[in-house]
């Protein structure tokens, strides 16, 4: 080919390096088993849960009020934290393992462990008067009992959801989490005509997780008799084999998780002590909103991640570095563009899309786009940790998270200031938790330490000030 001057020549070269890798790209995509095509599987899958919510949520928001949102709140982090508990993270170990049997073995004993926790957990509640005189306050009464149900489908849909992991069914997988929001909102919504209590959001809630167990459990080829076959081998001697062999998930991994979620429970029971029901539910429509964004992005990232990570790992520590690197990169242009927009629109958009008594909700929003700006790195990013056994180091640094977080809290405990003011402290604190979190992986690879720090300290330079000057003056 013929060209008229040097820089035409550059110029093509440019547009056929594009070209070629697009075509690159696209193939990626269709081709089974690629790291890109099941980013792309999963994406796809939040994309429709994403619609789903967006659809749905300004009705419900118009059923129920920030109140009864709140206790509903409440509730699902009571779940959340006790489900935690419930497998010792052995279903995280279950991607790692190297056999069917030894796949089996962990999903075993995650679902004993589960079920264990799940009747502590009822007696727990029967005998600490405070919780149930909470919710006989709000209106729930004996559903509270329902606590222990949820913690068992929380964690039977945690092992599932594992376990095609393993199988690399991520558009299984995909579909089951869409099938729990679509049908948690319809009976919310139905239900909701009649009655808009909270008690119909947390029926809502376990009906929607039954439904993705199912899910999962019909694309298992004869789960139930193969499970019960399998029923008949599991021996204590088996099981504790098995526990000890992947024992640095419930000496790491489960404290670690337990900090970080604790942490960011630590806001509703703030705000339900110093504050209001209402502005709990106002935090918790803030954030179910923002974990839409991190679910389209970083967590279908880090579920695809972590097996991906693991194979890089033994091919070379210096691509998988490379790799790490320029996934870290990506995801801070993404963090940078999406949460710079949700900082700046949010307080004018919630109004409108949800109704007038959700405008709190919109500026919490803004206010939670400083920490989730870097918890959108982080969520993918952390996976390394367990990757290069540096497990410990995750523990480390997820206990100096939530120690920077109740640290502001409990500076704010001591000021008469705003739900707002309060809120941004706490963001801040947790944004600075994320960035160690980050920085310390690049640490550890040895890999670009100065371009991450300065990458992420550039990040929140732009968003505080926007966050204040729009939503705080």
């Amino acid at each position: 080919m013929d060209f008229d001057s040097p820089v035409e020549q550059e110029q093509y070269k440019i547009e056929f390096v594009i070209f070629k890798q697009v075509k690159e790209l696209g193939g990626a995509i269709f081709k089974p088993g690629t790291f890109i095509r099941n980013v792309f599987i999963t994406s796809s899958w939040n994309v429709a849960i994403l619609a789903v919510q967006v659809t749905l949520s300004p009705i419900i928001t118009r059923l129920y009020s920030p109140e009864q949102y709140g206790v509903f709140s409440v509730f699902s982090s009571i779940v959340v934290m006790v489900s935690l508990l419930g497998s010792l993270r052995y279903n995280e170990a279950i991607v790692l393992a190297k056999t069917p049997g030894e796949r089996n073995n962990l999903a075993s004993l995650s679902i004993i462990l589960t079920g264990t926790i799940a009747c502590f957990s009822l007696g727990g509640i029967i005998g600490y008067n405070q919780i149930s005189s909470f919710f006989d306050n709000n209106g729930l009464r004996y559903f509270v009992y329902l606590i222990p149900l949820g913690v068992l489908l929380t964690g039977l849909l945690e092992v599932l959801i594992c376990i095609n992991a393993w199988k690399r069914k991520f558009f299984t997988n995909g579909m089951a989490g869409f099938m729990m929001n679509l049908i948690a909102r319809i009976f919310t919504i139905g239900y909701g005509q009649l009655s808009p209590q909270p008690i119909v959001l947390i029926g809502g809630d376990l009906l929607g997780k039954i439904a993705g167990c199912l899910t999962i459990i019909y694309s298992l080829p004869k789960f139930i008799s193969k499970g019960l076959a399998h029923a008949k081998t599991i021996t204590y001697h088996t099981l504790k084999a098995v526990a000890y062999q992947y024992r640095h998930f419930p000496y790491f991994v489960f404290p670690s998780s337990a900090i970080q979620t604790f942490s960011n429970q630590l806001p509703i029971y703030f705000f339900q002590t110093k504050y209001s029901s209402a502005v709990v539910g106002a935090f918790a429509l803030a954030t179910s909103l923002l974990e839409i964004i991190n679910k389209l992005i970083p967590y279908s990232i880090a579920g695809v991640f972590f097996s991906q990570a693991a194979y890089l790992k033994n091919e070379s520590k210096q691509y998988l570095s490379l790799v790490t690197f320029k996934l870290f990169t990506a995801l801070t242009v993404a963090a940078g563009i999406i949460f710079f927009l949700c900082a700046g629109l949010s307080r004018y958009v919630f109004p409108f899309v949800f109704g007038n008594s959700w405008q709190l909700a919109g500026i919490f929003s803004a206010i939670l786009s400083v920490s989730y700006a870097t918890n959108f790195i982080n969520t993918s990013i952390v996976e390394v940790y367990k990757v290069i056994d540096k497990q410990k180091a995750l523990l480390i640094t997820s206990t100096i998270s939530v120690f920077l977080k109740i640290i502001a809290l409990g500076s704010i405990m001591l000021f008469d200031i705003s739900a707002t003011e309060s809120l941004l402290i706490f963001c801040v604190a947790g944004a600075l938790g994320n960035w160690i979190q980050v920085v310390v992986i690049f640490i550890k690879l040895r890999y670009k330490v100065w371009s991450v720090i300065i990458s992420l300290s550039i990040l929140e330079a732009i968003l505080i000030p926007v966050v204040y000057y729009i939503n705080m003056t």
